[in-house]
């Protein structure tokens, strides 16, 4: 029961931490979220009178935050382009080892929750690279149709010598 218990603050301090990021505040602490219209210096028409905006939050302490959704996967195809947006959003929002599986199962959808479900009921909770070898073994597209598959399916009809 206290390992239930555990898991479920666990998902609770999760849940609030994304919150906070969809909502635009730091989890880790008071920083204002600022807006590309604020604070400019030249009066709003940008820094060399363009407007442009380059995703840097001049005077206002570095970058600003990428404003990114998280994909979707349903387990219908190939799970390898869904998991490279993974970590691009995974990148972008500097998102901890730890929260990748957590956060990436809360946007798997029909045959792929259930999967996922059945894998951590299975298994407990794994990491990041374990989740996206298991997707790609249980979604990928089989070993025979690639390039890959090709080159092991050759076989050999003589020798060395015939050849």
């Amino acid at each position: 029961m206290a390992t239930v218990t555990t898991r479920l603050d666990s998902h609770d301090r999760r849940i609030a931490r994304t919150e906070k990021y969809q909502a635009g505040e730091n989890p880790e602490g008071p920083e204002p979220v600022w807006t590309d219209h604020e604070s400019r210096r030249d009066g709003g028409g940008g820094w060399f009178g363009g407007g442009q905006d380059d995703g840097f939050a001049r005077g206002r302490g570095g970058p600003r935050e990428p404003k990114l959704s998280f994909p979707r996967y349903d387990g219908e195809t190939d799970p390898l382009p869904w998991l490279n947006k993974c970590d691009g959003f995974f990148r972008g929002y500097r998102t901890l080892e730890e929260d990748k599986v957590w956060m990436a199962s809360l946007h798997l959808d029909g045959v792929a929750a259930q999967w996922f479900f059945q894998l951590e009921r299975d298994l407990g909770i794994i990491s990041w690279p374990r989740f996206a070898e298991y997707a790609n073994l249980r979604f990928g597209p089989p070993i025979r149709s690639n390039a890959l598959g090709e080159i092991k399916e050759l076989q050999r009809t003589g020798s060395v010598e015939d050849y």
